[in-house]
């Protein structure tokens, strides 16, 4: 679009040119025809150069915002990395496929509780899990200050559906 309103910035400058150029060359007993013309294609000019000059300020600022947000993004998967490779307590997916495997991290040595439901909990979960045999609100972990965590059920009925390390708690 920048380059369309360069392209219409020359042909009017051109125009202009062919005309006679501005209107301060003109004495009287001008066309009033081709003085109103002169002024209209002036007014399109500057339509033209603020429009562009406001196109680039937009794309440097979406230019900032967009490395900003890379930014932080790396830096959250520079933590990730880090508690992966950490022997904190943490969570993570397994699967066959090499593509989903250790796709969906949790770190749970910072936080005092996470919650494990279902997304129509009657409060926000920090886990959302779905599937068969889970429950609204299934567990919870709790971090306690020595580094600990525990794994808490929520009711009886998400006892037999919690497994830790291969057993059924």
């Amino acid at each position: 679009m920048i380059r369309e309103l360069k392209e219409e910035n020359d042909k009017l400058k051109k125009a202009l040119a062919a005309g006679g150029g501005s209107l301060e060359g003109i004495g009287g007993g001008g066309d009033p025809e081709a003085e109103e013309k002169l002024k209209d294609m002036q007014a399109q000019m500057e339509e033209n150069a603020r429009r562009m000059a406001e196109m680039e300020q937009s794309y440097e600022d979406r230019l900032k915002n967009s490395q900003s947000a890379d930014k932080e993004e790396m830096d959250k998967l520079k933590a990730e990395q880090a508690a992966k490779e950490s022997v904190k307590p943490i969570l993570f997916n397994l699967n066959s496929d090499q593509m989903l495997d250790r796709k969906i991290f949790q770190d749970l040595s910072n936080t005092g509780e996470k919650k494990v439901g279902r997304k129509n909990a009657s409060s926000a979960q920090d886990i959302v899990l779905g599937g068969v045999g889970i429950e609204t609100e299934h567990a919870r972990f709790v971090t306690g200050d020595d580094g600990c965590v525990t794994l808490v059920p929520c009711n009886e009925k998400a006892m037999g559906n919690i497994i830790v390390n291969g057993v059924t708690i």
